[in-house]
């Protein structure tokens, strides 16, 4: 059985208990410890800040392996704010859930769910940029997961949550670039 378990080193008490091991699964599907906006305002930093790991990682190693390797150039750097975190995010979950509805035909498993499409959504903005595969698949992995769960009280809770940490991201992504922080 697919399981996803991910520990993180820190202690953290996300429910008023401590845990040694983050489990996913509780996170993502249990609503007894989360308020909707306490959610959201927790999956940002999920979201975020494994994703920039990942990226920073990446690049390194391949600065490493790859002979003159340099992160390729941003295809629309002048990307407006409302594109990036209101239309964007708004589009994108659109299709998620039309996504998300159609992976729910093949499997019922939650986890499974989530992944595919984050693997589809890393595949998809890889199109533009190969290298944004790295960047989004675990993003788009906490939205479906997100929006799964929100989902469960209704279609619109879960566009919302999903679309507003899609947004968050997306406001992160923006003020790190125009800080001129490029990892």
């Amino acid at each position: 059985m697919f399981d996803l378990h991910v520990k993180i080193a820190a202690n953290y008490f996300y429910d008023g208990n401590y845990r040694g091991a983050f489990d996913l699964k509780y996170f993502v599907f249990s609503f007894e410890h989360k308020t909707f906006v306490r959610s959201c305002l927790f999956a940002f930093p999920v979201a975020f800040f494994p994703s920039l790991t990942f990226v920073y990682v990446t690049n390194e190693l391949l600065k490493l392996t790859v002979p003159g390797w340099q992160l390729p150039p941003d295809p629309n750097p002048n990307v407006s704010i409302f594109m990036a975190m209101i239309l964007g995010p708004i589009i994108e979950t659109f299709v998620l859930a039309v996504g998300i509805s159609l992976l729910s035909q093949i499997t019922v498993d939650k986890n499974r769910i989530a992944l595919l499409s984050s693997v589809a959504w890393g595949g998809l903005h890889a199109l533009a940029v190969p290298f944004w595969f790295v960047g989004t698949f675990w993003s788009f992995f906490v939205f479906s997961s997100m929006y799964l769960k929100w989902k469960e009280k209704s279609f619109w809770y879960g566009f919302a949550c999903a679309a507003i940490v899609h947004s968050l991201v997306n406001l992160g992504a923006i003020l790190l670039g125009r800080a001129g922080i490029r990892l």
